[in-house]
């Protein structure tokens, strides 16, 4: 990976003690009871340019 590169990546959030908050995978929102049915959301994965700080810093 080098500065301006487009990626995307598929991630699974989770706190310290393993509870996952969010998800860009479909079946792990489900397992993890995030999914709701009713909601627009997509799950797919986050793209983003490598360098241009489009994300916070931990990612």
């Amino acid at each position: 990976m080098e500065n301006g590169d487009f990626i995307s990546v598929n991630y699974v959030g989770k706190y310290d003690n393993g509870t996952i908050f969010d998800t860009s995978l479909i079946d792990v929102a489900k397992e993890a009871g995030l999914y709701d049915v009713n909601s627009s959301r997509t799950y797919e994965p986050l793209s983003f340019v490598v360098g241009k700080r489009q994300l916070i810093r931990w990612f």
